[in-house]
């Protein structure tokens, strides 16, 4: 690793993070009890002294350490701390493991700062992880159906209803055309989510069924692997007549969520994505309704953008201004071609 040229923005970029950091484990504990309250506090310390690092760096190079309490936190960590007061710090694991993940290879460049930061950086997330193991990959399940499902209804249901007006249709043929492509949508991606949850809820059970037979053998020829399973499966036992036939697969199961629950999660959020494009039809027509759809997409497309930085941990306006460039293009394409076939038809 190259040493790193002094360079206080750098170090204030830093230091921005780490007291975003503190200010979102300070916020959650404040609704946090017991054990969770404790974590969340550790990990507010261990970023704070992160901070102060930084601190020292801007006065070693002669430069103005902004004053933490001036400190405006970004819109990821508003957001988080809301999400927190109204939903809870279990749900919300899956967002702050995401947000560490993305702390873990920060500092990979920067040589000079100390071995002990790097590593603490990078148990975080595994520290995070541990406050809600069943609910980590449930929950992170929901919230991906939730926002993917309003992006991808938006964006199908404005591409079909811009391409029918590009075909110069009607305002009914448009209406009927965006309802149906709602209705189709909504229920293919319902259906699908629901298939693939519980096709994988009986992967698991299916998976965890070992005979006596099979453990016996287990015990004899792979004696790690045996004690292993048993740690697992929360026995002590060294023989194979101590464990279960059937493995406890209750906690995994759990944690794939109701395939019910995630196809109701995907079909809402698909239908909410994809009436934008379509309620302008059902109070104006022509230009008015094409003008007002294309508007009210374009803001929802950004606001989704911003929502899926909570997920991957990136600028809003960034996200949120490539999801309008996305949706953008496929509309326009969909439109020309929309008006390169009214044209061949009429």
């Amino acid at each position: 690793m190259r040493p790193r040229h002094p360079d206080p923005r750098r170090y204030r970029r830093h230091l921005a993070r780490e007291l975003d950091n503190v200010s979102l484990y300070r916020n959650l504990a404040e609704t946090a009890e017991g054990e969770h309250r404790e974590v969340l506090l550790e990990l507010a310390a261990a970023e704070e002294r992160h901070a102060r690092y930084w601190e020292e760096k801007l006065r070693d190079v002669g430069a103005t350490v902004p004053r933490s309490e001036d400190h405006r936190s970004s819109f990821v960590t508003r957001s988080l701390s809301w999400l927190g007061r109204r939903i809870g710090v279990r749900r919300l694991v899956p967002l702050l493991e995401r947000v560490e993940a993305g702390e873990r290879s920060r500092y990979d460049d920067e040589s000079e700062v100390p071995t002990s930061m790097v590593a603490e950086e990078r148990i975080h997330a595994e520290i995070v992880a541990s406050m809600a193991p069943a609910w980590r990959s449930r929950a992170s399940s929901s919230i991906r159906a939730a926002v993917f499902g309003v992006n991808d209804g938006l964006v199908s249901n404005l591409s079909l209803v811009m391409g029918m007006a590009g075909g110069q249709a009607t305002n009914n043929v448009v209406l009927l055309a965006g309802l149906a492509g709602l209705v189709a949508g909504a229920g293919s991606m319902a259906a699908g989510e629901y298939i693939s949850v519980r096709s994988q809820c009986e992967l698991v059970e299916a998976g965890t069924r070992l005979g006596p037979d099979e453990l016996a053998a287990l015990a004899e020829r792979e004696p790690v692997a045996f004690e292993l399973l048993a740690r697992a499966w929360g026995v002590a036992a060294p023989d194979a007549g101590a464990l279960p036939p059937v493995a406890p697969a209750g906690d995994a199961v759990a944690s794939l969520g109701s395939p019910l629950a995630a196809a109701t999660y995907s079909f809402v959020a698909f239908a909410a994505g994809a009436s934008v494009p379509v309620l302008p039809f059902l109070v104006t027509s022509g230009t008015a309704a094409l003008v007002v759809a294309a508007g009210l997409a374009a803001i929802s497309l950004f606001l989704v953008g911003a929502a899926i930085s909570l997920i991957t941990n990136q600028a809003a306006a960034r996200s949120g201004l490539r999801q309008l460039a996305v949706g953008a293009v496929a509309a326009a394409g969909t439109y020309a071609v929309g008006r390169l076939v009214g044209v061949g038809l009429s």
